[in-house]
């Protein structure tokens, strides 16, 4: 019994003991290690955060506080957020998550116009935001709710980032590293920075997806490490949650089924080399991409329907190759049949793949392989597109490490390659190592094929760079250190303990890791705008927000919106056109259809368009995308609507326009499979099939139809099929990308292939501004050495050619600015400036159809300038142009009863601006009649005659007549039905213009006072003044005399550009020979000019030194000056006994003066000289005359016995003797007469005369010599 007692009291004990060491376990759940890790990542999560967020919101560079709407008030960062805007609104609006696209989903008809697009975007990534949104809109409105969920979502999301990637650092090595690499997220510039990195005001799903993917990956590598089968099936399953998640959230989600699905491929092919089958290198794979793939079928569904998808696929393919390596397992067959068996089927399967690549497959089974084929026989990207954008392209190395600051980048290589592939992976063939590898060379791939990608290194650099951390600071051992220090103490005790390893590891750290990568996150947290403030002047960013292109397109587009408002439906508005770059501002922001946009549709018709040569060639490409239209609606064929219409205005011909649109590829003629640039030597592109179409079309139109015909067949199809294209927008930046234009559309490959084609020619420049051809710089290569062609300092630049000018994106944002302008100051940065000092900025100035509507505004307070690149730096950002049919102005144009030759304009003053510009400009007839195209608005018709000052062409404006009168019909403003030819709509006007007569009078007086105007009783009126008035344009001549109040005057007058020219006694005292007289009275008084003083010396020049010097000056000279214009004589005197001669009171003109010496014996003329001067206004010229022989005349008859010989060339040559004046000279005797007549210098001269003469075959020679002195 006591034995039984005491049993039971040591139960007793147990249990207490058992039950107290339960209590401690339940106190110690989370220990102190634990909660220091969650303190550190909080703590990073908040750096990170700071780092994305803090200086972007603080800066209110993304907030515009006076928008009204979203897109008005919010800006966000990059294109990509705006049509998650746009998704979000709707979603809000209509109750649904709209436009998923495929079977089910629907396109959104603002995309892609007429045609309809979507990018298939799916919802969680939005409907997560909206969610947010509406917690937030209880403490704020709804619009700012949105806002600014949109605005801080992926800066939280990439904080968040942080806890994943702790874990897989934790999990692949030890706590440290875990640390060491969440505390690297907030040092990566990448991470930090707009782009594709978790920046605030950058919503996109970035961050998000990156977030989902390494959550993913996290616990894919937790149920790898797991040993319970049932918890490490659970994990797997968390896993394809997060795989559901991606697919849920980004269109390009094959991305983590390939991936993992290639991991299982690769880790089972190991297996069965190793002899080493478990079964949870399939099951774990499987149970993550089959639980992703349960919850993302409802959005499969939406998408594909039923047809299988490539997610599917993959299953698929992991399934049987999963069954296939079982199979293996389990019958124990050797890996040296099994692995060539596998490799066999993987070789048939590639080469399929590589079969289907580039077939048009409409089978459902086959079809949806084609993406994986075209991946990886093609890249990433592989479409022609695809080299135009930057994203697409492959980074250089220095940008790729300087992403991530100047070690990381090289430390996760080292990490990589030693403790993944040495230690872990070909010593022990760890599963999560094997997984690891993958991820990262999967990465590395895709990041060294497109830069876009560089972001998705962020976590692998991280972690492998953390571990790199963790393994200097472990064997550096800083705990030894600091003991050692602590127990010797002071100097002494840091002497023995501080070795040379440890300051290098902090050196390390300090210098390469963490400063650098302190000051390269700083500068992605800081944004653009206060750079200068932040880090100085001088400072080139390499990082950091910018939402400038935003804040301009936002604001062209608010304009928009508010042009449309009234049409409710958004599908039935007036469509936009641009590069596709801008579509997403244009459907978030106006609201508007757009032919382009991002989602890379409708590049082929903005690219045309850009590059379209004339306003005819524009508008075919109009009618041909509202045919594409028009087809997609029925079933690839025009419909009889649109057929009866091209019979209209085509008859016979329709069917070849019609085979054209049906048969792009076949028709005869096509331009399809041509080589691009030829004749420069291209060879590697060929037209593509919408390209050709659109060729072929607006060849067809243009070929066919006049300007009238074309418009009126474009208003038809409007009708026709509802559908309209008016708006067209181009910016600074499309001047800069121009041959991406040309290379899209299929007309050119400068910069892609060739060194030239019709747009550019690639040309050097040297230092002094000689250029060079590309074969002449060859050509210097072989002649120079290397160090005289480095002297030249030759760069390149592309020349543009007259095509360039001419295109409809250089006349819709530049205007009608000359090639040699352009070329000289577009580059300068005061471009803008430059056109407005000179009044010449007039975008869309000299097209009829194309009116500038919207001019982005230049202000303090709205400073919309481009600012991306070189060329048009600082001009006015964006340029819309509207166009219009036109309303038909027909009018005649008279004065006194008479038709008016005159040109005329009609002008439009663009919205919110004091730009006039000048659309359809004419000049009248002979009757003077006209007809102009004029666009809806107050339009003004100014008259205006052009003359020119020098080469400069100078507009005179006769009349301004603005279309804004209430009480005359035909003079009220041109309504958008009459602009757009509306039916039913007389859009036809006539205008009788009846102008007044000009009047002209004035005084000629002598300023006595000097300054300039008339002042009565003090300036003397000058008389019998002729007045001479001529018509530049009209060429009538008018003659008036001033009285004696020196008054004169012209009545009845044409408005126009005169020469007036005042003469007194014969001499031109005033010429103005352009004299614009406008309607009405016009003054003008003309004062006499100052008079001048000419005087100098008549000498003769002894010494032959070409100046007068002393004692060569000669007196007793006559001394006449005569006005060269009539000749007559104004002045004479005789010079002074010391030469001298002076005329006064000589009016301003071109004067001669005359000198002449007489022989005291023969009293003929000895010796003469005439020279011009042109005298000024109130001068004293200064000028010597000097005297030369006077020649004599000799005259006389060839002769031959009496006989005339005629056509005798005679030589008088200057006798070589000393002091000799004669200067030689030659004439040839008349044909007729033998007579022959010169004057010659006096001298001594030794005469010579030829002539031979063919007769009867025998040739007879005459000859003299003999001398004249």
């Amino acid at each position: 019994r006591a034995l039984k007692v005491l049993k039971q009291q040591e139960i007793s004990k147990r249990a207490h003991i058992a039950q107290s060491n339960t209590k401690r376990e339940e106190k110690k759940i989370i220990s102190k290690k634990e909660l220091s890790t969650v303190f550190f990542l909080s703590g990073i999560m908040l750096i990170t955060l700071f780092f994305t967020t803090y200086f972007n919101y603080t800066s209110g560079v993304a907030i515009n506080p006076d928008g009204t709407t979203l897109g008005e008030k919010y800006f966000f960062s990059g294109t990509d957020p705006y049509y998650n805007m746009r998704l979000i609104e709707k979603t809000i609006e209509t109750g649904h998550y709209p436009y998923l696209g495929g079977v089910y989903g629907g396109l959104d008809p603002l995309l892609n116009y007429p045609l309809g697009g979507s990018g298939g975007r799916p919802p969680l990534f939005n409907m997560l935001t909206i969610g947010i949104s509406k917690i937030l809109s209880l403490f704020m409105n709804p619009i700012d709710a949105l806002g600014y969920s949109m605005q801080f979502l992926p800066a939280v999301y990439g904080a968040l980032l942080v806890i994943p990637i702790y874990f897989i650092g934790k999990r692949l090595f030890n706590r440290r590293v875990g640390l060491f690499a969440a505390l690297l997220i907030p040092l990566i510039p990448i991470h930090i920075s707009s782009g594709h990195g978790a920046s605030y005001a950058l919503y996109d799903h970035d961050s998000f997806v990156l977030l989902i993917t390494v959550t993913s990956f996290m616990f894919l590598i937790m149920s790898f490490k797991e040993e319970n089968a049932k918890k490490s099936t659970l994990l797997a399953m968390m896993a394809g949650v997060f795989v559901g998640a991606m697919s849920l959230t980004w269109v390009a989600a094959r991305y983590i089924y390939s991936l993992i699905a290639l991991y299982a491929v690769v880790q089972m092919i190991i297996d069965i080399f190793r002899s080493k089958i478990n079964s949870k290198s399939i099951r774990v794979p499987l149970t993550a991409l089959v639980t992703g793939y349960i919850i993302a079928f409802p959005l499969y569904f939406v998408k594909y329907g039923l047809k299988p998808d490539l997610p599917l696929y993959l299953i698929l393919i992991v399934a049987g190759f999963g069954a296939i390596y079982m199979l293996i397992g389990k019958k124990n067959i050797p890996w040296i049949i099994s692995i060539p068996s596998i490799a066999g089927i993987g070789i048939v399967s590639l080469v399929f793949l590589y079969m289907i690549r580039d077939i048009n497959i409409t089978n459902l089974i086959i079809s949806p392989l084609r993406s994986l084929a075209n991946t990886l026989f093609g890249g990433v990207y592989h479409s022609k597109v695809s080299r135009t954008i930057a994203e697409a392209m492959s980074f250089g190395i220095s940008k790729t490490i300087l992403s991530f600051g100047p070690a990381l980048y090289l430390m996760a290589w080292v990490a990589f390659v030693y403790f993944i592939l040495w230690k872990r992976l070909i010593k022990k063939w760890e599963t999560v190592v094997v997984f690891f590898t993958v991820w990262f060379l999967t990465d590395m791939y895709l990041s060294a094929s497109a830069g876009r990608f560089l972001n998705d290194l962020v976590p692998l650099v991280a972690i492998l760079s953390g571990a790199i951390v963790d393994l200097i600071i472990t064997k550096t051992n800083y705990k030894q250190m600091l003991k050692g220090i602590r127990s010797t103490g002071g100097f002494r005790g840091i002497k023995k303990s501080v070795k040379l390893l440890h300051v290098f590891g902090i050196l390390f750290v300090a210098l390469l890791v963490i400063l650098p990568n302190v000051f390269l996150s700083l500068d992605a947290a800081v944004p653009g705008i206060e750079k200068r403030e932040m880090f100085g002047n001088n400072y080139s960013a390499g990082f950091g927000l910018g939402v400038h292109t935003e804040q301009y397109w936002a604001n062209a587009f608010s304009w928009l919106r508010k042009q449309n408002e009234n049409i409710s439906n958004e599908a039935d508005r007036p469509a936009f056109i641009s590069w596709w770059d801008y579509g997403f501002y244009c459907v978030a922001v106006a609201k508007n259809p757009t032919v382009a946009d991002n989602f890379q549709e409708g590049i082929p018709p903005a690219a045309n368009l850009h590059t379209a040569q004339s306003e005819d060639e524009a508008i075919a490409v109009f009618i041909a995308r509202l045919v594409q239209g028009d087809m997609k609606n029925n079933d690839g064929k025009i419909s009889e609507g649109v057929r009866q219409i091209f019979e209209k205005y085509f008859g016979n011909n329709t069917s070849n326009l019609i085979d054209i649109f049906e048969n792009p590829k076949g028709h005869k003629n096509s331009s399809y499979g041509e080589t691009v640039g030829k004749k420069y030597g291209g060879k590697k592109y060929t037209v593509r099939e919408e390209n050709a179409l659109y060729h072929d079309a607006t060849q067809f139109l243009t070929d066919h139809l006049n300007d009238n015909q074309i418009n009126l067949l474009y208003r038809d199809l409007q009708i026709e099929t509802g559908k309209s294209i008016r708006y067209y927008g181009v910016e600074g930046y499309d001047m800069n990308i121009f041959n991406v234009f040309t290379f899209l559309a299929d007309k050119g490959t400068f910069g892609y292939e060739t060194r030239e084609d019709d747009y550019y020619k690639l040309m050097y420049m040297d230092a002094n501004g000689r250029t060079y051809t590309v074969e002449q710089v060859e050509n210097l290569t072989k002649m120079l050495t290397k160090q005289q062609i480095w002297n030249l300092h030759l760069r390149n630049y592309a020349k543009k050619k007259m095509p360039f000018f001419n295109s409809m994106a250089y006349k819709v944002y530049v205007g009608p600015i000359d090639n040699r302008t352009y070329d000289r100051y577009a580059s300068t940065g005061y471009f803008y400036q430059l056109l407005q000092l000179n009044h010449i900025y007039a975008p869309t100035e000299g097209l009829k159809h194309f009116i500038a509507e919207y001019i982005s505004p230049v202000t303090k307070e709205k400073p919309m300038y481009f600012d991306r690149a070189r060329e048009c730096l600082g001009m006015p950002a964006v340029v819309i142009a509207k166009y219009y049919e036109g309303a038909v102005l027909n009018g005649t144009i008279t004065c006194m009863n008479r038709p008016m030759r005159v040109a005329v304009a009609v002008v439009k003053t663009t919205d919110g601006t004091s730009v006039k510009i000048k659309h359809d400009m004419r000049y009248t007839d002979n009757e003077g009649k006209f007809k102009l195209i004029a666009p809806a608005g107050n339009i003004s018709l100014v008259l205006y005659y052009i003359a020119y000052s020098g080469n400069r062409p100078v507009e005179y404006d006769v009349k301004e007549i603005t279309f804004n009168s209430t009480t005359d019909p035909q003079f009220s403003p041109i309504s958008e039905d009459e602009a757009t030819r509306r039916p039913g709509i007389d859009y036809n006007r006539t205008l009788n213009i009846t102008i007044d007569p000009a009047n002209l009078e004035g005084i000629v007086f002598d300023d006595v006072n000097g300054n300039g105007s008339y002042d009565a009783g003090i300036d003397i009126p000058l008389k019998d003044i002729q007045i001479v008035l001529k018509d530049n344009i009209h060429y009538n001549s008018y003659l008036a005399i001033t009285n004696e109040s020196g008054y004169y005057n012209f009545t009845n007058l044409f408005p126009s550009v005169y020469s007036l020219t005042a003469t007194e006694n014969g001499i031109d005292l005033h010429k103005n020979e352009s004299l614009f007289l406008g309607i009405g009275n016009n003054t003008y008084n003309i004062a006499k000019p100052k008079t001048s003083i000419v005087e100098g010396k008549v000498y003769l020049d002894s010494n032959k030194d070409g100046t007068y010097d002393t004692g060569e000056e000669i007196r007793d000279a006559e001394v006449k000056l005569i006005y060269s214009k009539t000749g007559k004589e104004v002045a004479n005197l005789t010079t002074s006994q010391d030469g001298e001669f002076r005329f006064t009171d000589v009016i301003p003109g071109s004067y001669t003066i005359n000198a002449t010496l007489l022989n005291n014996t023969t009293n003929a003329i000895a010796y003469l000289a005439s020279e011009s001067i042109d005298v000024g206004e109130n001068q004293t010229i200064q000028h010597n005359v000097s005297l030369e022989l006077a020649k004599i005349g000799v005259s006389g008859y060839t002769t031959y016995n009496g006989n005339p010989l005629t056509g005798v060339k005679i030589k008088f040559n200057a006798a070589p003797v000393e002091n000799n004046t004669a200067e030689s000279a030659s004439v040839t005797s008349n044909s007729t007469t033998g007579f022959y007549s010169i004057k010659l210098k006096p001298g001594i001269y030794n005469i010579s005369a030829s002539l031979e003469v063919s007769q009867n075959n025998a040739t007879t020679r005459y000859s003299y010599s003999g001398t004249l002195s």
